[in-house]
């Protein structure tokens, strides 16, 4: 996704191996809000799927895997590389003493900052939405949508006029879908009518809810509504939404967890590419030698006096 992009549809934003509280509170919290929040089970696998979303933010727990020393050289590997280079990188951490919090601050690029979480989760949450806000993660959206055009996991049907019609789903949010319906259902169907019986299958879940049509979209020979969900909905429909958009999101990254995409770099010494460039060792050779130029003795000697100096008053 190029930059302009990412100013309309936002960034993903990853979260390497977190901590319980983490994965479970503060993750929902922030999907809950419409941030697109996802996991990296390792920082084996971060690169890979980095390389597919340089455009993301990431925020890596420096408490696991590897130690101080390992981590700051991981991090640093990423400067160099002209495409993980665009990724925005966080770290977090509840146990990092603040000499190494200080090592990683001078040795690594953190645009996303360094953050503690030995504070409240809430606290923990207001920190990094802050982050994401200034970082643009939202873009011009204002919600999560998932394609979902190629996905067996989702259906619908609707009922109209006691026939049951099958939709084909396009894609999803917590506020509206859209889907191709078959020809038949177009004559009772118009912008700004209401299809008061609608039934969305998510994995084995069926919530029912009711859509106000928006637009109406021609394809292909195919009618394709944008729908809005009505504002009857119930609070737990849109939650459902919500966990189905998560689990989809998260599987849809799962082919990057296959151990073929595994890092295995040792990273207990500093990548090659990030060590400063050594002069070479003929250098000494190749540079003319400097002699000091002959100077007459009694130049060398100065006779200048403060009373040599014409001065003007300023006032």
């Amino acid at each position: 996704m190029e930059e302009q992009d990412t100013a309309i549809f936002g960034r993903k934003i990853f979260f390497v191996k977190p901590p319980f509280n983490i994965e479970n509170f503060v993750l929902p919290a922030l999907q809950d809000l419409e941030y697109e929040a996802l996991i990296i089970p390792s920082y084996k696998y971060a690169k890979s799927i980095l390389r597919r979303f340089p455009t993301a933010i990431c925020f890596f727990n420096i408490d696991e895997e590897l130690s101080v020393e390992q981590w700051i050289n991981f991090l640093m590997s990423f400067q160099p590389d002209p495409v993980l280079s665009k990724v925005i990188i966080g770290a977090y951490s509840s146990a990092v003493r603040k000499l190494d919090k200080n090592k990683f601050l001078l040795n690594t690029n953190l645009p996303a900052g360094f953050i503690t979480y030995s504070v409240s989760t809430e606290e923990f949450k207001q920190t990094i939405i802050s982050v994401l806000d200034i970082n643009g993660a939202k873009g011009q959206r204002k919600y999560i949508r998932a394609d979902c055009s190629t996905s067996s996991s989702i259906a619908a049907q609707c009922s109209i006029g006691g026939v049951v019609y099958p939709m084909k789903l396009l894609d999803i949010s917590s506020v509206g879908l859209s889907c191709i319906v078959p020809a038949a259902a177009m004559k009772y169907i118009q912008v700004n009518s209401v299809i008061r019986d609608v039934i969305i299958s998510l994995f084995l879940k069926k919530i029912r809810v009711s859509c106000a049509v928006i637009m109406i979209k021609e394809k292909n020979g195919k009618s394709i509504l944008v729908m809005l969900f009505t504002k009857g909905m119930p609070e737990s429909a849109k939650k459902s939404i919500r966990e189905y958009i998560r689990s989809y999101g998260q599987s849809l990254i799962g082919e990057y967890f296959a151990p073929s995409q595994e890092d295995n770099q040792d990273y207990s010494t500093m990548p090659d590419e990030c060590k400063p460039k050594e002069l070479p060792q003929n250098l000494t050779e190749q540079l003319p030698i400097l002699q000091e130029p002959d100077v007459d003795d009694t130049a060398k000697e100065s006779s200048f006096k403060v009373s040599d100096i014409e001065t003007t008053s300023l006032f």
